[in-house]
Formats: C-alpha cells, sequence, structure tokens
C-alpha cells in the first residue's frame, strides 16, 4: 500500500509539475485520472515552504465529494457536526472541526493541507491538530459547514 501511495505522489509530481512543452499531455492525463474531482493547480514557488512540491495530490476535491444520496443522485451537501472535535468518515477519510463548537470542519489532508487527503480505518487514527485541505476553487478544501 506504500508503494502505491509513494507511485501515485511521483506521478502526481510529474503530471502537476512538468514545465515542458508536454505539460498539456500531463495536464490531460491527470484530468482523465482525476475526473469529476479536478486537477490539483498549484504554483510550486507559492506553496509554504515546509511543503514539498513533490508530495502536492494530483486530485483537487476529496474523493467523498462525489457520494451521492439514495433519492435522486443529490450529491450531500456539507453539514455542521458539534459531535466531536475530530474522526473518520465511513469512507475511510479523516476530518476535524476547525472554527471552534460552531460545528464547522474539513476534511484532513497532508502537507499543510496540499497534499494526500488523510487515511483512517477509525478515529483514534485522526487528531485535532491535522491541517485542512487546500487547493484553489476547490468545494472540498477549507473550513466550513
Amino acid at each position: 500500500m506504500h508503494f502505491t501511495r509513494a507511485a501515485a505522489v511521483a506521478a502526481m509530481a510529474a503530471l502537476c509539475f512538468q514545465e515542458t512543452a508536454s505539460a498539456p499531455a500531463s495536464f490531460d492525463d491527470a484530468a482523465s485520472t482525476c475526473g469529476a474531482l479536478g486537477v490539483m493547480k498549484v504554483d510550486k514557488d507559492s506553496l509554504p515552504p515546509s511543503v514539498k512540491p513533490d508530495n502536492v495530490r494530483k486530485c483537487l476535491n476529496h474523493p467523498e465529494s462525489l457520494s451521492r444520496g439514495n433519492e435522486g443522485g443529490e450529491i450531500f451537501r456539507r453539514q455542521c457536526w458539534p459531535g466531536g472535535e475530530y474522526g473518520c468518515s465511513n469512507g475511510g477519510y479523516c476530518w476535524t472541526q476547525c472554527a471552534g463548537p460552531s460545528g464547522e470542519w474539513c476534511w484532513a489532508a497532508e502537507e499543510e493541507g496540499f497534499g494526500p487527503w488523510i487515511r483512517c480505518s477509525k478515529w483514534q487514527d485522526c487528531d485535532a491538530s491535522m491541517a485542512c485541505g487546500q487547493g484553489k476553487v476547490c468545494d472540498s478544501c477549507g473550513c466550513s459547514c
């Protein structure tokens, strides 16, 4: 599993940060892979110093942002959750409250929010100090409800 993750990060770096004439083809490849999640586009010079460009995720939005309801195929809206400081979703991703007791929350991501979405198998795998996902024009990123 770690090899797969490392391979995905390497592929993402190659796709997102190529500065050669083949960049449009790489973007098309990333767009094909990510589909409705969108492609993560970042200016590597604007990343926080501790974030390694090679560790930025390939797909912009969170995989669970595409979850559909049972009735009519509507996409679930993010709702406030005052039930805890952090947790693990049924799909195996960490989330954390980010605006105090108001119930606003975010999906947690590595690399100060620019990296892969953090996976979990139980709520104890997550913690309140995890960074919220970051990205431009990212419906799954940031703190909201």
